[in-house]
C-alpha cells in the first residue's frame, strides 16, 4: 500500500531501478557455449541414469539372491540309479525346514486375517 507523500519517492526509485537496467551490460557468451552446455545436460543425464540403477539395485540383488538359492536347492541328480546319503540328507532337512517355515508363515497370515480391523 502506498501513501501519498510516498508517491514521488516510489517513482523516482522506479526510475533509478529502470536507469540501472538500461546501462547494465550483459556478459558476452563464448564461442563454444553450447558445445560446454550440451556436455553438461549429458554429463546429467548420464549421472541420473546411474542413479535410476543404484535404486533397482535392490531388486537386481533379489533376483540373483533368488537364482542363486533356485539353484542350490535342485534335485540332485542319481548316480548310478541311487542318490548320494549326505545330498539326501540334507535335501531332506531343508525341504523339512522349508515345510515348517511355511506352516508357521500360514499360521501367521490366518492370525492376522482373523483379527478385527482397528
Amino acid at each position: 500500500m502506498v501513501v501519498r507523500g510516498d508517491e514521488s519517492s516510489s517513482n523516482n526509485k522506479d526510475n533509478a531501478l529502470w536507469a540501472a537496467l538500461d546501462e547494465w551490460e550483459p556478459e558476452s557468451i563464448s564461442l563454444d557455449f553450447n558445445r560446454k552446455l550440451y556436455k553438461r545436460v549429458d554429463a546429467f543425464e548420464r549421472r541420473r541414469s546411474l542413479l535410476q540403477l543404484f535404486h533397482a539395485a535392490p531388486v537386481i540383488i533379489l533376483f540373483a539372491l533368488l537364482i542363486l538359492f533356485n539353484s542350490s536347492t535342485r534335485p540332485t541328480v542319481p548316480v548310478n540309479g541311487t542318490e548320494n546319503s549326505a545330498a539326501a540328507s540334507s535335501k531332506a532337512e531343508l525341504e523339512s525346514k522349508a515345510m515348517a517355515e511355511a506352516l508357521s508363515d500360514l499360521s501367521m497370515i490366518q492370525a492376522l486375517n482373523s483379527t478385527e480391523p482397528l
